[in-house]
């Protein structure tokens, strides 16, 4: 116990000496800009940025959305991907043939994993050499509606960090609030059935649709290291870009997660083996107004994350890791103490904040009774 309260302040300490390093750094900016919030920059302070961080027009435009989308060429407007994960992590093919027909059916494009990868990478080479942006990683991201380097982000957000620790990376439903809004959230959840499970990338359409490409793999990284729990179990996925936001009109997450229930729900109920109970979905859009990195329903089978969240401290953890924490609270692990108070797990927000990708022993049990269906524990 001693231990961990030392290892804590220790952190604590190396964490405030990180803000205060980048404060001190603030002087060191181009032409003595501060380190202000995007909203706050003059015009001649984000110019200055701009040419330190040698953002080019078109890194403006793709953030603002002014470009076309990289696959607009290469792929129609709706398609279909499926595949598995191998044990290792590695993307290998899987074809559910009675959801292929159905797509085929409504006109959907349907493509194998390395179809869609092989597309997927030639239409990203393409993309640098014409417009200079990486898709898959741009420069610049659009927050609290400029246009700003993401390293610039990512430095304000370590500014930022000891404030806003203890919150932001995520929102569930308690207990009561999920029979409230889910007669589908309950202690007999999501579970590995039939030796597999089926996760559902979901990709908004129009306004929300994500620009920062990233996401993707970034959810097949975090939904592999849930391999762990049944190494005999098979780990399917679709990706389909097929889920209409638009009208969600709050910028809520928890209005987008209650929309992907609603538009796509049905959509785990025809396909694959025929039992919703190893289905979940996770859905992801470029932004929201309220300021979390995620959405998910404790014991549900829905989540939904951000891309380019307007909360800091979000900009300091990978998408992949703001994947498995939602993926994990659909399995029903709980958010964890305050900082500090918890062992190494990425349920809690200062270890996920440093880069934890792993779950202490209370979370690992409860995930692991819970996606085994042992107990709804």
């Amino acid at each position: 116990m001693q231990y961990r309260w030392i290892l804590g302040l220790l952190l604590c300490i190396l964490l405030a000496g990180v803000a205060v390093a980048f404060s001190v750094e603030l002087k060191t900016e181009t032409n003595g800009a501060n380190l202000k919030k995007p909203s706050e920059l003059t015009a001649r302070e984000l110019k200055a940025i701009y040419k330190k961080y040698n953002v080019s027009e078109n890194d403006i435009k793709f953030a603002t959305g002014k470009l076309p989308h990289y696959l607009e060429s290469y792929l129609p407007d709706s398609y279909v991907v499926m595949g598995k994960l191998g044990p290792n992590g590695t993307v290998e093919e899987w074809i559910d043939v009675k959801a292929a027909d159905h797509f085929r059916e409504l006109g959907i494009r349907v493509l194998n994993a390395s179809e869609f990868l092989a597309i997927r990478e030639e239409a990203r080479k393409a993309y640098i050499e014409k417009y200079g942006v990486d898709p898959h990683n741009p420069k610049v991201v659009l927050v609290e509606g400029v246009p700003i380097p993401k390293e610039y982000v990512r430095k304000l957000a370590e500014k930022y960090a000891g404030r806003y620790l203890d919150g932001g990376l995520s929102q569930d439903f308690a207990d009561q609030q999920l029979k409230i809004t889910s007669s589908e959230a309950t202690a007999t959840g999501p579970q590995i059935k039939n030796g597999a499970l089926y996760l559902w990338i979901v990709e908004a359409t129009g306004s929300e649709r994500p620009t920062n490409e990233d996401y993707f793999d970034a959810t097949l990284d975090a939904y592999g290291r849930f391999q762990v729990f049944n190494s005999g179990a098979s780990l399917n996925w679709y990706f389909i870009n097929y889920w209409d936001a638009s009208d969600v009109t709050s910028g809520k997450l928890k209005d987008y997660l209650e929309d992907l229930k609603q538009d796509m729900g049905s959509w785990r109920s025809w396909y694959n083996d025929g039992d919703p109970q190893n289905d979940i979905m996770i859905g992801w859009i470029k932004s929201a107004d309220d300021r979390y990195c995620g959405y998910a329903y404790i014991n549900g089978y829905y989540s939904v994350g951000v891309t380019e969240s307007g909360h800091y401290t979000c900009w300091l953890i990978p998408l992949n890791l703001v994947a498995q924490h939602e993926i994990s609270h659909n399995f029903n692990a709980k958010d964890s103490t305050s900082c500090w108070e918890h062992d190494r797990c990425i349920m809690n927000y200062c270890w996920v904040t440093l880069g934890v990708d792993t779950w202490c022993d209370s979370c690992w049990n409860r995930i692991n009774v819970n996606i085994n269906g042992i107990s709804d524990e």
